[in-house]
């Protein structure tokens, strides 16, 4: 809604006006120094960032916005719970429609930016892989098969969305990188950190297995077309003239949803 702040540092503020804290900072501020948990006054300090108020509609609106699109681009989306505004798409068979994996990535992109997004996209067989690819670089990363560890191993281990004491744990170990996590020994990753270090080191390797839970979308209500009359239609033509119009609307409801209809009543 503010395209003009897309380039400017800003942070939105959020809590009661005695004690606002910086909820969320955009690349811009936070390579200022702007930190999350920052007060009023301390982000106020850094004379060119913007202050925002938190606005929980225009999230909701965002989101929906953004949930909208993805699904012009895949019947099947999942909600990533520990890093919110990312969802994963599963794109197998979507190829008929937009081409290849990187021109469907591309696609979705500007589809995105159009809607007033800026969104780093990535695709990989492996599903925290792309997670952890679409959070960590800038842009489209398309991922051949069998190369997600090599891929992942530039990212820095924080990428995997560690617990802190974790991170804690593998800065005194001198491990930044996803690959020389995966260079450890997992028996030996197992020993210090339990079944955790287990998940940690199949995630730095692009092998960890995901089981995908859909949105399910409801279309119950939503496939449903109704046309309120002023007065009783007699004639075949007229009513053809009327359903057709109904089925015109219904279909393009539809198509924005990336669904087709298997029976029509």
């Amino acid at each position: 809604q503010r395209p003009e702040l897309r380039k400017k540092p800003f942070v939105v503020l959020d809590g009661e006006s005695a004690t606002e804290m910086v909820f969320a900072a955009n690349h811009a501020a936070r390579s200022q120094g702007v930190e999350i948990g920052m007060t009023r006054l301390q982000a106020e300090a850094f004379s060119k960032v913007t202050t925002l108020r938190r606005v929980i509609e225009h999230e909701h609106t965002a989101h929906a916005t953004l949930h909208r699109v993805a699904c012009m681009f895949s019947p099947r989306i999942e909600s990533v719970e520990e890093r919110p505004g990312t969802y994963a798409l599963d794109i197998r068979g979507m190829d008929l429609l937009y081409g290849d994996a990187g021109k469907l990535a591309n696609k979705l992109r500007r589809s995105l930016m159009a809607a007033g997004f800026l969104a780093n996209i990535a695709v990989a067989e492996n599903y925290p892989a792309a997670v952890s690819l679409a959070c960590g670089r800038t842009g489209v990363s398309v991922v051949p098969s069998g190369c997600e560890a090599h891929a992942i191993g530039q990212l820095p281990v924080t990428a995997l969305h560690l617990a802190p004491e974790h991170e804690a744990t593998f800065a005194a170990w001198g491990i930044r990188t996803c690959a020389e996590l995966a260079a450890l020994a997992e028996t030996d990753l197992i020993a210090r950190l339990g079944q955790v270090g287990k998940k940690l080191h199949s995630l730095a390797r692009g092998t960890w297995p995901h089981l995908m839970f859909p949105i399910e979308a409801s279309f119950e209500a939503g496939l449903v077309e109704r046309m309120e009359l002023d007065f009783p239609v007699e004639e075949l033509e007229r009513l053809l003239f009327l359903l057709s119009r109904m089925t015109t609307a219904l279909l393009e409801r539809v198509r924005g949803k990336a669904r087709a209809i298997a029976a029509l009543r």
